[in-house]
């Protein structure tokens, strides 16, 4: 198709108006897909922790910390026997912390890993009930 061309010199230069080709519509759809794939590229990359030489367990152990410090129930609390939760496929989601204080048991914190920004999901001063094993809830729902 023949395209309309219109000048405008106060822009300086000349505008081609018309019907698109199929030539164009590909250009606008490889376009798209690319600028697609760039905010992936970049949402994948900005939620992966930046951890400078430290591994997801201790980083959530200092999300766990830094909320037991403003939490007037486990103040002077430490976190013992850290358990790893994971998803059915079998990635590590989340890190579970018992507290103590002294010895003597306060409850437990549950936080996210960088996927959940190390947010505390869970925390109470309640004792922890044991978690069935992958293994465990896979041969249950099959």
């Amino acid at each position: 198709m023949r395209a309309i061309e219109r000048s405008f010199p106060s822009l300086g230069n000349t505008i081609k108006v018309g019907f698109y080709t199929r030539r164009r519509n590909t250009k606008f759809k490889s376009k798209f897909i690319i600028a697609i794939l760039l905010v992936v590229i970049q949402f994948v990359f900005l939620n992966t922790p930046i951890s400078k030489g430290e591994d997801e367990m201790s980083l959530a152990m200092k999300s766990s910390q830094l909320f037991l410090d403003e939490c007037p129930e486990f103040q002077n609390g430490a976190l013992i026997e850290p358990k790893i939760f994971q998803n059915l496929s079998g990635e590590d989601i989340a890190y579970m912390f018992n507290v103590t204080r002294k010895g003597t048991p306060l409850g437990f914190i549950i936080v996210g890993n960088s996927k959940y920004g190390y947010n505390v999901l869970e925390a109470t001063n309640s004792l922890f009930l044991s978690l069935p094993s992958i293994l465990e809830v896979k041969t249950q729902i099959t």
